[in-house]
């Protein structure tokens, strides 16, 4: 239960998490930090038409990327 937990203890708990939670709850958090803000969600539309207009990455592209990704532990 985090309610009621100090900044020590949540670290502590942090701590205990396999790496794969950890990377997971520091992608939550830096989304959180950004996810009401204006600049983020232009740049989120901004990305999405440029997917939408051809620009985005191919398959092989992704692949690549999901292997190294997959190589680093990620």
């Amino acid at each position: 239960m985090l309610v009621g937990m100090s900044v020590v203890e949540l670290k502590e708990q942090i701590q205990s998490l396999s790496a794969e939670d950890k990377v997971y709850l520091a992608a939550w958090l830096k989304h959180l930090s950004r996810v009401d803000a204006t600049s983020h969600q232009a740049e989120l539309k901004a990305r999405l038409d440029a997917a939408r207009d051809g620009q985005g990455h191919s398959l092989e592209q992704l692949e690549r990327i999901h292997a190294s990704l997959t190589a680093e532990g990620m």
